[in-house]
């Protein structure tokens, strides 16, 4: 059971679902404007605005849409402008990323990325210290036979074919990535994706950290962490600054449930009303990406958790620690509250397999000097 109906169940999917496929609209949309504006509006004359062109048309971005983002990117229509950037780092495990971005404003996405990698464990590099490990490829995914796919994609400059699930991954130089493309298309192949990418000239593999997901009844912990904001920010800068990170982390993780800690001030009305304006945001949120929403006192929470309400912090994160099989203590304090609110909800649906995020009120919070933790 899902808890209401099925047709409920349908009804969020289809949201979720058209909410991605808004994200990927403004995302092609953004890109056709940018390889107008840099190589003109001729597609025969300009390889990149040709490339993305189809892109846009095989993920059915109407023609309107495209041709009004093609003007816009030559200057015919008004609009923003937006500019490429790119960003290298290293994940936790020493991963090298690099990073491709459309921008209208360089220092805001600055920020927001270095944001993401200290959240997560890694670091911000300088350019140049990953870049060398990758290089452009076309890259090409397509369905049919082996011997078929090969003998189009040799003829028309491909450098490596290998399986990639059920289809086959074609690459080749982007010199030739048109004529790989066309050349499958000729041969009446079945094309599920194609792009000119950057592609990691060695790969490893690693275990992805993510949230709190339950599997045979085992919870896991896949990732945690804080949201700060600047002390420097107006109240208004921060919370908004809090909105576009739990943004992230929801298109992130998709999480099925957001459990959030309900908790009552009887003294400081100032703390409660940062607490308040901070957990409005990501209700709002969890709301907007169709997640559903659960609310468990801080009583219920350490009960479930430790086993009577009147455990400590430390006590608290002792058994977080054991309960997620975790080999050292977790800390800050917050994010050992948040993933306990996360198998409170476990615990409390013991029939949903789902990922759960948890957000925890941190109670120092006022009007003044908001600290926002994240759901985790």
């Amino acid at each position: 059971m899902s808890g209401h109906s099925k047709w409920a169940t349908i009804k969020r999917r289809k949201g979720a679902n058209d909410a991605k496929r808004g994200k990927l609209f403004a995302k092609l949309i953004r890109q056709v404007e940018v390889a107008a504006r840099a190589g003109g509006k001729d597609l025969d004359a300009n390889p990149a605005l040709r490339t993305i062109y189809q892109k846009a048309r095989d993920n059915s971005v109407p023609l309107d849409t495209i041709e009004r983002a093609i003007k816009r990117g030559v200057g015919e229509l008004d609009g923003i402008i937006y500019e490429q950037a790119h960003y290298e780092g290293y994940a936790p495990g020493g991963v090298a990323i690099y990073i491709e971005v459309l921008t209208d404003n360089r220092n805001r996405t600055s920020s927001e990325i270095r944001t993401v990698f200290t959240r997560n464990g890694g670091t911000l590099a300088e350019p140049g210290a990953v870049a060398w490990q990758f290089e452009r490829k076309g890259v090409v995914l397509v369905e049919g036979d082996e011997e078929e796919v090969m003998t189009a994609s040799l003829e028309a400059g491909a450098e490596d074919l290998e399986v990639d699930g059920e289809l086959w991954r074609v690459t080749c130089e982007p010199s030739a990535y048109q004529d790989l493309r066309a050349a499958l298309e000729k041969a009446n192949l079945q094309i599920d994706s194609a792009d000119l990418t950057m592609i990691a000239q060695q790969t490893v593999p690693v275990e992805s950290p993510d949230l709190v997901r339950q599997d045979d009844n085992t919870p896991r912990a896949l990732g945690a962490g804080v949201i700060r904001t600047p002390a420097s920010q107006s109240t208004p800068q921060r919370l908004l600054s809090l909105r576009h990170d739990i943004q992230s982390l929801l298109d992130e993780f998709s999480p099925d449930v957001v459990a959030v800690e309900r908790v009552l001030f009887q003294v400081n009305v100032r703390t409660a009303m940062g607490v308040g304006q901070a957990c409005g945001i990501a209700l709002v949120e969890a709301a907007s990406s169709n997640c559903e929403i659960a609310e468990y006192s801080p009583n219920q929470v350490k009960q479930t958790v430790a086993g009577y309400g009147n455990a400590t912090k430390d006590e608290m994160s002792h058994m977080v620690q054991i309960l997620l099989g975790l080999s050292q203590p977790i800390e800050p304090a917050d994010v050992s509250d948040a993933l306990a609110i996360a198998l409170c909800h476990l615990a409390f649906a013991p029939n949903l397999a789902l990922n759960t995020a948890s957000c925890h009120r941190n109670s120092s919070l006022n009007s003044k000097t908001p600290t926002h933790p994240s759901p985790t």
